[in-house]
């Protein structure tokens, strides 16, 4: 698979004499060290909130003026507010940040920018943001592997990235499990513990012809926070807090989780029962398919969803749904006699996914 690239088509002579136009003109280039707002530095890039560790925003100000230090996550919410209106004098400044909202609480586990504004009298404004940098682009060159015997799923990142890994077959075959959700990693070596089992926990799914671990993953900006260790759940924006203009995801192959709300960009859990009861189905057997708990049935109709059926790894059926608990008619006398495994999956048009599997025995 080839490497995602980003290929700057502008000609050299005229890039030189846009830069030398920018500085002129005294327009800071966002997220790079600028005029008055300089060497900015973050330490450390990853902080472990389980661990009490803090990150340190260091900047120089090459002139006296009043500063706005923020926190936002990849929506552009405010979570914290560091500075605000503050007198800062030329020179050294820096700040810290807990991982903590304007609150108190611990933020979600995610990616977080540092956004510094400064305003002074004769030398006008700057801006630090990270989203300058290009950022949301799919990393094609993640390396994934399972191994039964340790029961560990290796991976490896080559830069700072938001990924999920799911577990499934190849050529059109069905997602058995989400093992990991969109969680954020520096780069680096991962393990994972998987018992190679599907999301029914029915079979041993890792032995399957044409299995395939599928690691999706997409870059971070440049100068981002990666907030580890939280165990407080994912939130969106009230209508009362505050947003910064954050520039959204750009600077090449745009991976479309990258372009989600990321309270709304996650797997979901699902149920199938069959209306009947009891193990042993004939003839027409009807099979119903719920949402679990963390479904919001509400975006699930505003993004659209289809239900895709396997029987031991073969489509079966695939066809849009309109709401959820879905009743699906199964014919068993097109299968043979003997124990089966049906997968379900629920996929949406934004690519958010359920799985879920059963064994049941025909005896037509």
């Amino acid at each position: 698979m080839m490497k995602a690239q980003y290929n700057s088509r502008c000609n050299g002579g005229l890039r030189t004499a846009l830069l030398v136009i920018m500085a002129l003109l005294a327009v800071p280039i966002p997220g790079q060290a600028g005029r008055i707002l300089n060497s900015v530095q973050i330490t450390p890039l990853q902080i472990d909130v389980s661990k009490a560790e803090s990150v340190q925003i260091k900047w120089h100000q090459t002139e006296n003026g009043r500063t706005d230090v923020y926190i936002c996550n990849l929506n552009g919410g405010i979570v914290r507010t560091l500075r605000q209106r503050a007198a800062a004098k030329r020179g050294r400044q820096e700040v810290f940040w807990d991982g903590r909202d304007d609150t108190g609480q611990m933020c979600p586990a995610g990616v977080y920018l540092p956004i510094i504004k400064v305003q002074t009298r004769h030398q006008g404004s700057d801006l630090f943001n990270p989203t300058a940098s290009a950022w949301g682009l799919r990393l094609a060159d993640a390396d994934i592997s399972y191994d039964y015997a340790t029961q560990k799923v290796t991976y490896r990142l080559s830069q700072p990235a938001l990924c999920q890994i799911r577990a499934g077959k190849q050529n059109g075959g069905p997602c058995y499990k989400t093992l990991t959700h969109w969680e954020p990693k520096a780069a680096g070596e991962y393990q994972v513990a998987w018992d190679g089992r599907d999301a029914g926990g029915v079979t041993a799914v890792w032995q399957s012809k044409d299995f395939a671990l599928m690691l999706d993953a997409f870059s971070v900006p440049a100068e981002a926070i990666l907030l580890i260790g939280s165990e407080a759940p994912t939130r969106g924006l009230s209508r009362t807090e505050k947003r910064f203009p954050i520039k959204p995801p750009h600077g090449g192959q745009i991976f479309l989780h990258a372009m989600h709300r990321r309270e709304h960009c996650k797997d979901m859990t699902i149920k199938a029962a069959w209306a009947a009861s009891g193990p042993i189905k004939a003839g027409l057997a009807t099979l119903l398919v719920s949402a679990g708990p963390d479904v919001d049935l509400q975006m699930l109709r505003r993004e659209q969803f289809e239900i895709y059926l396997f029987i031991d790894g073969e489509l079966l059926f695939e066809g849009p749904q309109k709401q959820l608990p879905a009743s699906l008619n199964i014919d068993t006398t097109a299968l043979t006699n003997g124990t089966h495994i049906i997968t379900v999956n629920l996929r949406t048009s934004e690519d958010h996914l359920g799985a879920f599997s059963l064994k049941f025995m025909v005896a037509n």
